[in-house]
């Protein structure tokens, strides 16, 4: 077999060609010439017509084993100036050291997506962040996505400036159960205030 490589987006496609066919054609042209035999316009249709069909047969192999992800950051624009997002990682041809620019495609959403052979990436973990103009860093941990054998999206809401959370106090809150009065203390995370386009399943009192 011969290997061959090519990139697509930042991601690597292997194509297997099965060299073997192709030396069985060269032996029929090498045998038939060897006995002195012309080759007929027949044989030669024949010859192209089943070179042409391994090559369709390659072809589609490598299109149905190519799939996307397409990731998502929803992030308010104005807190950054109209600064541009990048986006680095450890997988799908990005690396930690320098990052690849996201398309900001409508109001405070940028977009990234991502060509990768179902077969070489299924089921490796990708780990990746945002940055500001690729020099601020998203703060809190990297996001995770699982990749798979099938097309995927998902969408982040990273933050980048606030550190730390904030606590809000409510006071005198009465209770009919236990007949008295209590200050309520919330608590929100860096996160809150500065993106506010992310969703929280749950809150601390």
């Amino acid at each position: 077999k011969q290997w061959y490589q090519r990139r697509v987006r930042g991601s690597t496609i292997t194509i297997t060609i099965h060299s073997s066919i192709f030396i069985s054609f060269s032996a029929l042209i090498k045998r038939t010439t060897n006995n002195n035999t012309k080759l007929t316009a027949r044989r030669m249709r024949k010859i192209s017509l089943s070179l042409f069909v391994v090559l369709i047969f390659c072809c589609v192999s490598v299109y149905c084993s190519v799939v996307s992800l397409t990731i998502t950051a929803q992030y308010p624009a104005k807190n950054i100036k109209g600064a541009d997002l990048y986006i680095r990682g450890d997988n799908l041809g990005l690396n930690w050291n320098k990052g690849v620019k996201a398309a900001y495609i409508s109001k405070d959403t940028w977009q990234i997506t991502f060509n990768y052979s179902s077969t070489s990436y299924n089921n490796q973990l990708f780990q990746f962040k945002f940055l500001v103009e690729d020099s601020v860093w998203m703060i809190g941990h990297n996001f995770g996505i699982l990749l798979s054998d099938t097309t995927s999206y998902a969408t982040v809401y990273p933050w980048f400036f606030t550190v730390n959370g904030t606590y809000q106090y409510v006071r005198n809150i009465f209770s009919p159960q236990l007949n008295n009065t209590r200050d309520l203390v919330i608590y929100t995370p860096p996160s809150y205030c500065e993106n506010t386009y992310k969703i929280y399943d749950n809150v601390l009192i």
